[in-house]
């Protein structure tokens, strides 16, 4: 490598540059001494403007969207029909679970909301409600709302006419509406326990807040605190008089909100006039050191580097292989850019030998495991005895050899593929069932519960009658009587299929499933048990065919029944439309 000439005149190209340099900077930092308190001091302002004017928006919906909800319970008729067919037949069953549905269905997973609680003017002293389900460690106290709350605004809800009421008692605040009838006379009242963590969460985004007051109707307040940088909401009261600097007033569906907001930025404008000084003295003192340094850092470092995380990028795009042409002066990062490069052509090599075996290996462990089933050549077998049978006029015989042909057809996997439709898999169920049917009689009920949407589901062959014939072996075997269940639907893109027997599962039990369900996070470990090879067999070809997601659960729901469980993730299966395509999902 030549070495480069022309150093003595490089330094002094950086004397000069350093001396050039040193007389502007400085007259730069004394005039910025003076307008950099001045620009600092609007950017604050502004960021402040700007923070309240987002929280007070952001409020100004939460309020209105909380108001949107309360409204369905006028526009719906769900509780005026309810409440008509109590009225005309005195079911109070039957309208306490309608109520309480409808609560469940409209608020119980509304965030703007702790609780709905509604109650019929003719009979306030009962009242339904229903807590918010998406926070589980949030209990609704219904004793301390009838305490404090539900004798006042029974007497004030009649004043509200068809318009929405806030209140606070106690801690809580409350939205109060009535629901009219055709005659737009209150029938019934529901009122909401609001959610002000969520409702008024835009307070917390206020830079610098010191103290906030909301005021809606100019009656109902809520009071933050911003004491050590953390905000916090007042409760048990208001907390005195406080020194607002910003007040702004919004409307709500027809209601007056208005925000008063104080902010001290005092203790950063300190910190700010401090950091200018020491920054000044540093710039000073540092600045020669600080340009060599830098130019030392861009052409011995920063460029290198930054050639290799190009690079890098490059790789992680899928370019495997990519070289850096250019190499650098610095023997360090010669020697690592150089290595760098081997090391590119050599993951190159390596992914395309190690992509081609695993596909090998993965098709190698399905067929490993399909051929755990009885070999195809019986299918052909029992064919024939099935036509000999039925030449003799044996029906019987005939029917159950076919439906065990049917099964020897799934094991052996004629048209080799990994997967088939949901409806394939019901009807190899369906044979294995009618055998034990014919075996066991009134012994065995089974119930299927089957969404139509999930028939074309493409799923692991073989995936569900192991389980069946496992729920027979180890549960309906050993009674006088048994039941099996098959259930099947869809959560968001997800398939889950279950299996549900009467029986019990014993400690043995136990722990033979969990030596056949071993998954260490990468691979399946190996075990030479000889039970429960069904669960082993669909849970190892859930893991190769569905990755981590896939899963196979085996649990008892109580004494006597004994549930398990499929979950296909979106990328297990597809849908195979009428026309006969395929669309993965």
């Amino acid at each position: 490598m030549k070495k480069s000439k022309g150093r003595s005149l490089k330094w002094s190209l950086l004397i000069i540059i350093a001396i050039c340099w040193l007389v502007p900077f400085s007259v730069i930092l004394l005039y910025a001494r003076d307008s950099l308190s001045n620009t600092m001091r609007e950017k604050m302002e502004s960021t402040i403007t700007s923070s309240v004017e987002n929280a007070v928006s952001h409020t100004q919906e939460q309020l209105e969207s909380a108001m949107d909800a309360s409204r369905a319970s006028t526009y719906d008729d769900t509780i005026k029909t309810a409440y008509t067919k109590y009225v005309a037949n005195s079911d109070e069953i039957m309208l306490y679970d309608t109520v309480n549905q409808y609560l469940m269905q409209q608020y119980g997973y509304n965030n703007l909301f702790n609780a709905t609680f509604l109650f019929f003017t003719r009979h306030p002293e009962t009242i339904y409600y229903e807590s918010n389900r998406l926070d589980a460690g949030e209990i609704v106290n219904l004793q301390e709302y009838k305490d404090q709350a539900h004798e006042q605004i029974a007497a004030l809800h009649e004043a509200l006419g068809t318009s929405i009421g806030f209140y606070r008692f106690g801690d809580a605040l409350y939205m109060v509406r009535n629901i009219v009838d055709s005659s737009f006379q209150p029938f019934a009242v529901i009122v909401m326990e609001c959610n002000e963590d969520t409702i008024f969460e835009g307070i917390d985004t206020i830079v610098w807040l010191q103290a906030a007051q909301i005021e809606i109707d100019q009656t109902v307040t809520v009071q933050y605190t911003g004491e050590n940088g953390t905000v916090k909401r007042i409760t048990g009261g208001a907390s005195g008089a406080e020194p607002y600097d910003r007040t702004q007033t919004v409307k709500a569906s027809g209601h007056t909100v208005r925000f008063s907001i104080a902010t001290d930025n005092s203790a950063l404008e300190n910190d700010m006039v401090g950091v200018g000084k020491t920054y000044f003295l540093m710039g000073l003192l540092m600045i020669p050191m600080l340009v060599f340094t830098l130019w030392a850092y861009y052409h011995f470092v920063s460029r290198p580097m930054d050639a290799l995380l190009e690079a890098t990028e490059h790789m992680e795009a899928g370019e495997r292989g990519y070289t850096v042409t250019k190499m650098p002066a610095s023997r360090e990062f010669y020697d690592l850019t150089d290595r760098f490069n081997s090391m590119s052509k050599q993951i190159e090599s390596q992914f395309n030998h190690i992509y081609q075996e695993q596909i090998a290996l993965q098709d190698a462990r399905v067929q490993a495991l399909r051929s755990q089933i009885n070999p195809h050549f019986l299918n052909n077998t029992l064919e024939a005895v099935a036509w000999e049978a039925r030449m003799g006029n044996s029906d019987k015989v005939a029917r159950m050899i076919e439906a065990l042909s049917v099964m020897l057809d799934a094991a052996t996997a004629r048209g080799g593929l990994a997967r088939g439709t949901m409806q394939q898999e019901l009807v190899y169920v369906d044979a294995y069932l009618y055998i034990l049917s014919e075996r066991l009689g009134d012994r065995l009920t089974v119930t299927k519960e089957m969404d139509d949407q999930i028939m074309r589901a493409l799923v692991p062959c073989l995936i569900l009658q192991p389980l069946v014939e496992n729920a027979y072996e180890h549960g309906i075997a050993q009674q006088q009587h048994g039941e099996i269940k098959l259930r099947g639907w869809m959560e968001g893109s997800d398939l889950v299929i279950e299996v549900e027997n009467t029986g019990t599962i014993t400690d043995k039990d136990r722990a033979r499933i969990r030596e056949a369900l071993m998954w260490n996070g990468e691979s399946l470990k190996e075990n030479n048990t000889q039970s429960y090879i069904g669960i082993r067999n669909v849970y190892r070809r859930l893991k190769i065919l569905c990755g981590q997601r896939g899963s196979l659960d085996i649990f008892e729901t109580r004494h006597d029944t004994v549930i398990a469980r499929i979950l296909l993730p979106d990328i297990a299966f597809a849908v195979l439309y009428a026309d006969g395509k395929m669309s993965q999902r």
